[in-house]
């Protein structure tokens, strides 16, 4: 071996097999993907929306918003919670949802903003520092790629539309300040013109642009004269701007931002804004009529709204020959949304305002208006406090009334669920998870029975306590076989001080067996991260203890309820100076191993683990380090799982070199019955990405380990097996998800069933109605055979599901159409591969997962998941045989053989044969030397086939006649017709044939 080390490819394939007909649909190693609750209660989501968006059109409104629903607890060293920002789309008909949930557009953006060509929506959204966009059409469906396509770099946009394209304004940032510019998008979704808007060498920010019926009408604020006026320019539908340095239409004293325009279709328009030139700097509301030719109307301005306090977030639209404008009105608490009519002729009609729906104890804010003939919708943030708020609207006729008694609820959701825990029980599972109700922020734990398909019993889910209205976290769930133990956090709100252990044990229906709860810890101090093995007749839990520092606790609880340890044990102090988190447990057949992470002030890190006798903790021997670090290494989040015969630790690791992003591997390290570490060196299981929160599970055959892996654009769930004796067999992982979704990496639990079926949960956004929001998915890993050599797998009946540990690849895709070969390194035996969702180079390594079948003969593997690791490989050296060698003798029963050939089975090796060229056809050619062998085509000795080269690829063929060197794969087929397979060798490319001449 030579060279750099580069991990090339892990793919997943939930494949439809070509090229064999099988009785039965082939076994997969992956399960479907499926929800564990399939009720859910729709209602606010919880988790709340900001900055939205609407627009009307076909009789319809759509809306856009930032949607913070995937709200995430981050139980790190400063207990942050942390908030997954992603933009969403709605359609309301008739003040109905057809998609309550809506639809997840993008992630992590900016601005947003959506206008009606008459035909479909328009959505821009800013994601970093590009503008984005996204045709929508009007029952809600998108209509470009997730994420939209790019228009250009830029921020704070804006969309209008004539009835036909779209125009997008939007500001640049320059060396001297920002600037204003346009660009227009087709009815296709074709970006088209786009330039600057105002020559003026001035700051321009925040442009809003409307349609007037001729013109684009674009407003802005501009700091040519001061802290802030109303500029506007006109843009007709060819991009010609007709006032290339602008017009004022306010520059009033003080500060004037955030314009919005409103047009009637009729040539005029007008142009609201926040107002800061009273005395009090309190901002106002003010708007002036402006017409095509560029005139303002209303020099300086009308006086929409100038009460005590701020106005802002004002927003405008024309409805029924006059103007409405909307805005976020602060004059008292709890703020609430406004509105004002303005007629054509510049008539105040509602001076300061009024309610759109007074409420005296609910908040309401960044309201947003938007109308078509004969409907108006204003909408805005409604919500308890000014924090956490949900989007509603009122409907109003074209006089205005209101057509909703009380504001409809524009997004819904079902239940958000997090934190599964799993445990095997005589008859399937017991799942535990926290749940939190639509518009509530308050988790709770709720247990289900799940059969032995891991599918949710008629019994359904339950509380597990009912006694307490406290909040419940972080569940675990183990079982002794016949009732199981569920033990959580239960804590007081946001106080962390007053965090304790709970827990209530649980028979076969789910039922709670403890009202109120077992009392594990009640102590002072933060009890968090509890977790759960059963053995030797006892539960024991463990768990972090912040009564007085950072330490791990354990208590024992006996299958009737007792808890033998009230307040718990101690299982490791720790001082000022180091901090211990993430305990995990599992029953060794003896006694317990605990394992935890700690990090000292001066910068060290370590696994560490600890025998716990279940007789005696006070016995128990000492702790010990699994694995160190110090820094810039780190070690974190361990996990612990047993064969029986030993260990296995699983940590995140990051490597001394690491740059910025950081990128964590996940490790392991084997123990044996006794603790002793078996490997001195680390066994890496994936070095390539940043990933964490890996956790192990034993099938039976093999250890499971899953992890998250992180992705730009959400995460991805992967897994890899590693043998006791300490063969990792998917080098770097094979993902669980085809591609890369929203997935929480410590919120996941996996649980063998015991004969080599593996339920994994996690926690996941599932989209769909009635959900809309973070659910428990689940999934079965049904561990494949694992096989050493390809002998032992060539020999596996037709649909077997097997694994080969990682072989040289003597052929790969970039020589082959969507195959590749394997080959044992002493060129004992070879096989094909049949693969299309990936790259596998020749010389590199792959480890294989599929299912077994025979194709024209050939003994193959249709693959299902391939891990492959380039190690700059020598190139095998191809096998000499005569021709009537090609093929060998049949090995075993399920092997057909090739009649009339001699010598061991070669079929799926690198070979070199010579002889004369007998014959040529299109892509196929006849060589002998001399044997004179009949495959009964008509033509002597074996047949070389140029079909199926990567990409179609082609070179000239020898000439009848001509004596060659041929290197290529060992194979067969059955011609039409035919019964026996007949020779057949693949050379991979033109320089595998060297032509001697006649």
């Amino acid at each position: 071996m030579r060279g750099n080390r580069i991990i090339l490819a892990i793919i997943l394939a939930c494949f439809a097999p070509g090229g064999a007909a099988f009785a039965t649909q082939p076994p997969q190693m992956f399960g479907p993907q499926f929800v564990l609750q399939p009720q859910s209660t729709l209602g606010p989501v919880s988790g709340g929306q900001d900055r939205f968006e609407i627009a009307a059109g076909d009789g319809r409104f759509t809306e856009v918003w930032h949607d913070s629903r995937q709200f995430e607890y981050v139980y790190e060293l400063c207990r942050l919670m942390q908030h997954f920002v992603s933009f969403y789309g709605q359609t309301i008909d008739d003040g109905t949802l057809p998609n309550p949930p809506g639809t997840k557009m993008c992630d992590l953006g900016g601005t947003l903003s959506i206008a009606w060509n008459g035909q479909n929506y328009l959505a821009t959204m800013q994601i970093g520092n590009e503008i984005h966009a996204c045709r929508i059409s009007p029952t809600g469906a998108m209509l470009d790629a997730y994420n939209g396509f790019f228009v250009s770099a830029g921020s704070d946009a804006s969309a209008a539309s004539d009835g036909t394209d779209w125009f997008v304004v939007y500001t640049v940032m320059t060396g001297s300040g920002s600037r204003i510019y346009g660009v227009k998008i087709s009815a296709s979704g074709q970006v088209g013109y786009s330039g600057r808007l105002c020559s003026a060498e001035s700051t321009q920010t925040v442009p809003n642009v409307s349609w007037t019926g001729g013109v684009y009408l674009v407003a802005f604020q501009d700091q040519r004269s001061d802290a802030g006026d109303i500029y506007a320019v006109r843009v007709q539908p060819d991009g010609t701007v007709l006032d290339s340095v602008g017009f004022a239409v306010c520059a009033a004293s003080g500060t004037q931002t955030s314009p919005s325009v409103a047009s009637l279709g009729t040539g005029n328009s007008l142009v609201a804004w926040q107002d800061g030139r009273a005395p009090s700097s309190a901002a106002d509301v003010y708007a002036a009529r402006v017409n095509d030719k560029g005139v303002v109307l209303d020099p300086n301005g009308l006086a929409i709204c100038n009460q005590p306090d701020d106005q802002s977030h004002i927003d405008a639209a024309g409805f029924a020959g006059q103007y409405i404008v909307v805005w976020e009105d602060r004059r008292s608490e709890p703020w609430q949304a406004y509105k004002a009519r303005i007629d054509a002729q510049g008539h105040v009609l509602d001076p300061d305002g009024v309610p759109v729906c007074q409420s005296a104890t609910r908040w309401q804010q960044q309201p947003r208006v938007a109308a078509d003939a004969s409907v108006c919708l204003i909408g805005f943030l409604d919500g308890e406090n000014q924090y956490d708020e949900n989007l509603v609207g009122v409907r109003y006729d074209t006089t205005l009334n209101a057509l909703d008694a009380q504001p409809i609820a524009l997004v819904q959701a079902g239940t958000y669920q997090r934190s599964p825990a799993l445990a095997r029980t005589s008859s399937g599972f017991i799942a535990a998870f926290e749940e939190t109700a639509p518009g509530s922020y308050q988790p709770r734990v709720y247990a289900a029975p799940l059969d032995a398909d891991g599918v949710i019993t008629a019994a359904g889910q339950k509380p597990v306590d009912t006694t307490s209205t406290h909040w419940q976290i972080l569940p675990d769930a183990a079982s002794d076989g016949t009732n199981s133990l569920v033990a959580w956090t239960d804590r007081h709100g946001d106080d962390l001080a007053t965090d304790n252990v709970l827990a209530t044990r649980m028979d076969a229906q789910g039922n709670a067996l403890d009202s109120p709860p077992l009392a594990i810890c009640t102590e002072a101090g933060e009890q968090i991260f509890v977790r759960l093995a059963y053995g030797g007749g006892l539960y024991l839990a463990v768990w972090l203890d912040a009564r007085s520092g950072n330490h791990i606790y354990g208590a024992r609880i006996r299958p009737d309820g007792t808890v033998l340890d009230p307040g718990g044990f101690m299982i490791c102090q720790c001082d000022h100076n180091h901090l211990t988190y993430y305990p995990c447990v599992v029953w060794g057949g003896s006694r317990f191993l605990v394992a935890w992470y700690e990090c000292w002030v001066q910068h060290d890190y370590s696994i560490k683990a600890r025998f716990i006798d279940p007789a005696d903790p006070a016995s128990s021997p000492p702790a010990f380090a699994v694995a160190s670090a110090t820094d810039p290494e780190w070690v974190t989040t361990p996990s612990v799982a047993t064969s029986g015969n030993g260990f296995l630790v699983t940590y995140g690791y990051l490597p001394p070199d690491w740059e910025e992003p950081p990128l964590t591997w996940i490790c392991a390290r084997r123990l044996a019955a006794d603790g002793t570490v078996l490997d001195t060196n680390q066994l890496a299981l994936c070095d390539q990405g940043d990933n964490d929160f890996a956790m192990a599970e034993w099938d039976g055959g093999s250890y499971l380990v899953a992890w998250c892996k992180y992705e730009l654009f959400g995460n991805a769930l992967y897994m890899t097996r590693v043998l006791e004796s300490g063969q990792v067999v998917d080098p770097q992982g094979i993902p669980m998800q085809t591609t890369v979704t929203d997935i929480a990496g410590i919120n996941k639990a996996m649980c063998a069933r015991g004969d080599g079926h593996t339920l994994l949960a996690w926690r996941q956004l599932t989209p769909q109605s009635p959900y809309g929001i973070d659910r428990i998915n689940e999934r079965w890993i049904n561990s494949p055979q694992i096989v050493h050599g390809i002998i032992a797998a060539r020999a596996k009946p037709d649909n077997t599901l097997v694994t080969i540990l990682p072989k040289p690849t003597p052929a790969g895709t970039d020589d082959f159409d969507n195959v590749f070969y394997i080959e044992e390194p002493d060129r004992f035996s070879g096989m094909r591969v049949l693969w299309s969702e990936g790259s596998v180079p020749r010389n590199s390594m792959a480890a294989v997962t599929g299912v077994t079948d025979t194709i024209g003969g050939e003994r193959v593997i249709h693959a299902q998941a391939v891990a492959v690791d380039t190690l700059s490989l020598d190139s095998l050296t191809p096998l000499g045989l005569i021709n009537r060698s090609i093929g060998g003798s049949p090995p075993a029963p399920v092997i057909p053989g090739i009649p009339g050939s001699i010598g061991l089975y070669n079929i799926g090796l690198l070979v070199r044969v010579w002889g004369r060229v007998t014959a040529v056809g299109d892509d196929w050619f006849y060589i002998d030397d001399g044997t004179g062998l009949d495959d009964g085509s008509g033509n002597k000795g074996v047949k070389v086939t140029v079909a199926g080269l990567a990409g179609g690829a082609a070179f000239p063929l020898p000439r009848k006649g001509d004596y060659v060197l041929v290197t290529g794969l060992s194979s067969c087929e059955i011609p039409e017709g035919k019964s026996d397979p007949i020779r057949l060798l693949r050379p991979r490319c033109g320089s595998d044939i060297d032509n001697l001449g006649p």
